[in-house]
């Protein structure tokens, strides 16, 4: 009997297991056109790279699938490095192969469907990036099939934030001006150093509707933070709420419909409004005019806040409808949102220039006075894959060269850009004068090697752990609590309790960035003084 109901099992987790893969595995697009050769790509596209221009530019011409491929063969090197990058994280959240595999055949029947959610000409596109992408079965995903996944990652990203899996943060700042706005934003995305180090300025002239340009990354197809010919800017900022649908528009995919078919902030808007999106997100909306459009769309709501004045929008929606929103709620209280909004409010009225926006958008965490170098509650934590300061009056953009906000922004000029079919550049704006000195992929990866120290405490292995911690520079680190958090856990982790309360103590002195921090720390110090 136990033989046959284990053969019964195994039966049925295989059947399960291919019709998982059969499923989720998306059929291309019946593209009747032959793919381009080479020699075609480089007649109709042109690269820039950063070795020459600070910032890699791709300028990419003709229908969505001739463009998918432009963009993927200039790209390609930088694609495989950003889906090894994609796996690296995947490991570090779910270290165990097979929960990696779970939430991939999960992912696959969860999401089946979603494609019907996809334009044609956008999986045309994505058609054309597969073509040269990897040809390997990652999760036996198709190379097409991960194409889609990956438009899908920051709407994945948002929902395992409000389930306590990663953490999350974006930042932007508008600031009226004569006949435009002048506007910042920082764009934070922890998934790898080639998300940063190796940003691409995609320049679309499509068969059809606008030219754009966007700050996205290598393959993708949708749009992040964008600007059309017409100076309509698009950019996203990653919110929460208790609206729920299972399939949906990913928000990246409704910002590039938005950029590429709107000639003005309104109509823009009426894009946004019509679709149907996957997740909850805040959508800024501007142009040449007196209007900037903060767009609060879930999938069952929209709200538009129309302002005229200096706004700062962070990741908790703003509208009175979304007051008692419980996730909402708990964004504001949980994460660092607000945080971040009060130091933007803090820095606005001193807003007067480009220069004087990069210098806001470097804002960081104060304690008594002093900066906290890394510090989560920080408009500048160290971690923006991009920042961007835009002027819509002078059809200006600035771009960050990396890493994250620490050296130049780059300048473009937007409009002799789009007409040349060329980047054209202007002078630079400087690098962040608050880190010169610092080794800033030091000052990054001890903060990483802090987190890691905690957990090797926990874990009870207290030696590794302070060998550890014996190698973090403590000047780099006297005002966070991140450094005292860690010291406090060895401690513990040593039994002595006299030391580890003193360390729990100036560590929640330090003020934590999160709730759940502030709580850990608390319970600590609680569970010692009895």
């Amino acid at each position: 009997m136990m033989k046959k109901l284990f053969l019964f099992s195994f039966a049925f987790l295989v059947s399960v297991f291919f019709l998982l893969i059969y499923i989720g595995n998306v059929t291309p697009p019946n593209i009747k056109e032959k793919p381009l050769t080479i020699e075609e790509i480089k007649k109709t596209s042109q690269f820039f790279p950063k070795k020459d221009w600070q910032v890699h530019n791709v300028f990419l011409t003709g229908n969505a699938f001739e463009r998918g491929q432009q963009y993927a063969y200039w790209t390609q090197d930088l694609l495989f490095k950003q889906e090894r990058s994609l796996l690296k994280k995947l490991d570090e959240i779910f270290p165990w192969t097979p929960t990696q595999y779970g939430i991939a055949f999960f992912s696959m029947a969860w999401f089946q469907g979603l494609e019907n959610y996809l334009k044609a000409n956008w999986l045309e596109e994505m058609y054309g990036v597969s073509l040269f992408g990897s040809k390997e079965r990652i999760f036996f995903a198709t190379p097409f099939t991960r194409q889609i996944a990956y438009h899908g990652i920051h709407d994945m990203g948002q929902m395992m934030i409000d389930q306590g899996f990663v953490l999350g943060a974006c930042s932007q700042i508008a600031i009226p001006q004569d006949e435009g706005w002048l506007i910042g934003r920082n764009f934070d995305f922890e998934a790898g150093r080639v998300f940063d180090e190796d940003k691409v300025m995609k320049w679309v002239f499509p068969d059809k509707g606008e030219a754009f340009v966007s700050v996205v990354f290598s393959g993708m197809v949708g749009v992040i933070t964008g600007i059309n010919q017409k100076g309509v800017y698009v950019a996203i900022n990653a919110a929460g709420s208790s609206d729920f649908t299972r399939v949906g528009t990913p928000t990246t995919l409704i910002a590039l419909d938005a950029l590429q078919n709107a000639q003005s902030a309104t109509e823009a808007v009426e894009i946004i409004k019509k679709a149907h999106s996957l997740i909850t997100e805040i959508f800024v909306v501007a142009d040449k005019k007196s209007m900037v459009y903060i767009v609060e769309k879930t999938p069952e709501r929209v709200r538009v806040l129309k302002k005229q004045t200096a706004q700062a929008i962070t990741n908790h929606l703003q509208h009175p409808d979304f007051k008692e929103d419980e996730i909402n709620q708990r964004r504001m209280k949980n994460n660092t949102t607000l945080v971040r909004q009060e130091q933007i409010w803090s820095e606005i009225d001193s807003i007067k220039d480009e220069f004087s926006m990069a210098q806001a958008l470097r804002t960081k965490f104060r304690l008594e006075g002093e900066e906290v170098l890394g510090h989560r509650s920080s408009v500048d934590a160290l971690i923006a894959s991009h920042s961007v300061v835009y002027n819509s009056k002078r059809q200006r953009l600035y771009v960050s060269e990396g890493p994250s906000l620490k050296n130049r922004f780059i300048g473009f000029d937007l409009k002799e850009s789009f007409q040349q079919k060329s980047p054209v550049l202007i002078d630079p704006l400087p690098q962040d004068p608050d880190l010169m000195g610092f080794n800033y992929y030091q000052l990054r990866g001890q903060i990483s090697d802090l987190n890691e120290i905690r957990d090797v405490a926990q874990s009870g292995d207290c030696e590794t752990a302070g060998d550890l911690f014996a190698e973090i520079n403590p000047t780099l680190f006297a005002n966070h609590y991140s450094f005292y958090w860690s010291r406090a856990e060895i401690e513990l982790c040593r039994k002595d309790k006299a030391r580890a309360l003193r360390y729990f103590l100036k560590a929640r002195k330090l003020e934590p960035a999160y709730l759940h921090e502030k709580e850990h720390i608390n319970e600590n110090i609680a569970n010692l003084k009895d």
